[in-house]
């Protein structure tokens, strides 16, 4: 997710592990997020009409994605701090802009960063005006970032969705990616025809009413996947489809 305001690309916000934590949700600029909705119901005892699950009616998406720093070449000059005000990283000054918005980061060392929240020694942030600090993620099974709730993120599986509209860890189909071939990428993503199925993984400030963020993972499939489901597209969820039952883990 992204922290700070809904302009031009990216903005949200998130908490971790009880803390406030940032982390990165693209946004599509002013004016695409629709009318706030009423939390989705579920009667009591519920059976779904088909395996699409409950239909909880049309949304926007937009897109956000990991920063790498082997994309910003230049010197290491601008330091990331921790929450205990310790440098935990030097990395080129254009990439901290980034990973300050986007909300992780991997370096070139294979390190990875993740927003943990605002602090007083923290990198001011050109975009959203925080000073945000930094922490190293070791879990092997977060390789691409947490999500809301201390939960790794699945690229091209997780969405930021707002949780009074869609509880956290809710599985949701979503019939206008089922059949979409993504196109096998760098570091090891897509190369498969997606089904449909997601999770609501994250949350994000500028996420808010019918509006979803798609964890794209990498800046270059963002792009990809632009083409061919640009921001701001309509599409319909459904939730607690048993056509999704073990496919998103």
């Amino acid at each position: 997710m992204k922290y700070g305001a809904l302009t031009g690309t990216c903005a949200g916000l998130t908490r971790f592990a009880g803390a406030l934590a940032l982390t990165s949700a693209c946004g599509s600029g002013e004016g695409s997020v629709p009318q706030r909705p009423e939390p989705t119901f579920v009667p009591s005892n519920p059976k779904p009409s088909d395996d699409r699950g409950f239909a909880i009616g049309s949304f926007v998406h937009t897109f956000y994605w990991m920063e790498f720093e082997d994309d910003y070449p230049g010197r290491a000059d601008t330091e990331l701090a921790g929450s205990d005000c310790r440098a935990v990283a030097m990395v080129p000054e254009a990439f901290a802009e980034r990973v300050c918005v986007e909300g992780s980061g991997r370096l070139s060392s294979g390190a990875l960063l993740n927003l943990t929240g605002e602090c007083a020694c923290g990198y001011p942030c050109p975009e959203t005006g925080a000073s945000v600090c930094f922490f190293p993620v070791a879990d092997t099974r977060a390789s691409w970032g947490y999500g809301s709730d201390g939960n790794p993120l699945i690229p091209l599986r997780s969405l930021a969705i707002e949780q009074s509209v869609v509880p956290h860890g809710t599985v949701l189909y979503i019939p206008e990616w089922d059949g979409v071939k993504i196109p096998a990428s760098p570091h090891g993503l897509g190369g498969f025809t997606h089904d449909g199925c997601f999770r609501a993984d994250d949350i994000g400030y500028g996420v808010e009413g019918r509006h979803y963020d798609f964890y794209a993972g990498t800046s270059a499939l963002w792009m990809t996947l632009e083409q061919m489901r640009p921001t701001d597209s309509s599409t319909t969820l459904y939730r607690d489809p048993p056509r999704c039952a073990g496919k998103v883990l």
